[in-house]
């Protein structure tokens, strides 16, 4: 168990580029063949109180570098998964006021017989705008639906 303890700290991660024993602790866990061939990765200097301070220093370069990397990894990352989810994002025109139609797959739907009951309901009238996709409709209670909707589940009404 502790060889893949050993293995896992010396590991680097694909975002921070770096092992985990390396972000807290500011050097790479020595391998067991480092103590065979002698070599040797101590940290030189003068007295205790200058090794510490350049410790000190060399932990907080690290964890530096390591916010940076960790900051272009999200924005990579924000990127990518924001031009996949607006590929599927459907443009609207609904205000506050007007009737839509409300369209309801058969997952959603409550009690018994739900194959035989219909897709779309409406109109209905919305009532608020909340955040950019979704609102809240004037939906009647026995329908047992929540009642803020995606705006993909509506259309707007034409008699």
């Amino acid at each position: 168990m502790c060889y893949v303890q050993h293995a896992h700290n010396r590991g680097k991660h694909s975002s921070t580029q770096r092992s985990p024993f390396e972000t807290c602790f500011g050097f790479t866990p020595r391998f067991p063949l480092d103590f065979v061939f002698g070599k040797d990765t101590t940290v030189e200097g003068h007295n205790d109180v200058d090794r510490a301070t350049r410790f000190i220093e060399q932990i907080q370069e690290i964890h530096q570098a390591i916010q940076e990397q960790l900051e272009k990894s999200q924005a990579k990352y924000k990127a990518k998964y924001k031009a996949r989810h607006d590929k599927h994002r459907m443009e609207h025109s609904f205000q506050v006021g007007d009737q839509v139609r409300l369209y309801i797959s058969k997952d959603r739907m409550q009690g018994e017989g739900k194959k035989l009951k219909p897709i779309r309901y409406g109109p209905f009238r919305i009532l608020e705008k909340i955040g950019e996709n979704a609102f809240h409709l004037d939906l009647q209670a026995y329908m047992h639906i929540y009642t803020v909707v995606n705006a993909d589940c509506l259309r707007l009404f034409e008699p």
